[in-house]
């Protein structure tokens, strides 16, 4: 078992590249794209996902690489400046685990949100499942206008 930790931290503005840590040729492949994500760039997802690569998050849970554009793609339309630190990397044979933080745009709002990523790759080096957990309540809807005020009155509320 391969364990990396980077020294980065959740600010990172005007810091430059941070690079990745040492893994496995396939993982890094695909953190590398991750780093640099763009709406551009997910023509080349064939590169990346496995033709019948099962996603999740807490948003959607898809079942093909197109799938997976196809929600990337709706996604990158509603945010900007999208950016990936990897911060603990686990890796093991033909899986990894992978925690993250990702910032972006929103309404013209910065937010960022943290997770972890649970990855397995297939004989080819191609990933054909990706897990995403994040909390929802805490790195996303408690910074939506009214969403985020209910979320945080409940909170208040039950501590």
């Amino acid at each position: 078992m391969q364990t990396t930790q980077t020294t980065q931290r959740r600010k990172t503005k005007n810091a430059g590249p941070i690079p990745l840590p040492k893994t496995s040729k396939h993982l890094h492949h695909l953190l590398e794209w991750y780093g640099h994500l763009n709406a551009r760039d997910l023509r080349n997802i064939h590169e990346h996902y496995s033709r019948d690569a099962f996603f999740k998050d807490p948003f959607v849970e898809v079942y093909t690489a197109d799938e997976i554009k196809n929600y990337y793609e709706r996604t990158l339309n509603r945010l900007t400046n999208v950016h990936f630190v990897f911060e603990n990397i686990i890796e093991e044979e033909r899986q990894a685990f992978v925690t993250w933080m990702m910032t972006a745009r929103i309404f013209g709002k910065e937010f960022s949100v943290q997770g972890t990523s649970h990855l397995k790759f297939d004989s080819s080096g191609l990933c054909e499942y990706h897990r995403d957990y994040f909390d929802l309540s805490e790195e996303v809807y408690e910074h939506l206008p009214l969403v985020g005020y209910i979320f945080r009155g409940i909170k208040r509320a039950l501590n």
